[in-house]
């Protein structure tokens, strides 16, 4: 993984840091009503192995202070906030692989809560595209 995408992912980070547990539920009900556990609803957020090596240490790094001083209502959410944040980075890095769909499924959750993430390639495309004013 190139610096780029890990200052993409830390960027996505710096903001999941600020959230409250209230968003986090909601991202957990976004993931649930998405079904974001089944593989194929994830799609292909799914990175090298060095790279999740890298992916699970560093949310790890960056969320372990909120687990410890949040109050979380159960450990189910305090789990799933790791576990949600883990998959949106994966999305992250490997958006390009991924359907714009899929790539909201992953990420929707945080964009729900007002969280800033890259956009798909073709958000970016669509952006570009020249506006026809007949």
């Amino acid at each position: 993984m190139d610096d780029y995408r890990k200052r993409e992912v830390d960027g996505f980070l710096s903001q999941v840091v600020q959230l409250t547990v209230e968003d986090f539920a909601v991202v957990q009900e976004h993931a649930v009503s998405v079904d974001l556990s089944s593989f194929p609803n994830r799609g292909r957020a799914r990175v090298s192995a060095s790279d999740y090596s890298w992916l699970k240490k560093r949310v790890g790094d960056v969320l372990r202070p909120l687990l410890v001083t949040l109050e979380w209502p159960d450990d189910g959410l305090a789990v799933g906030a790791v576990v949600y944040s883990r998959i949106a980075s994966a999305a992250i890095i490997g958006r390009a692989k991924m359907s714009a769909a899929q790539y909201d499924t992953c990420v929707g959750g945080f964009r729900q809560v007002g969280v800033v993430v890259p956009p798909h390639p073709s958000e970016v495309e669509s952006a570009a595209a020249p506006v026809d004013t007949k």
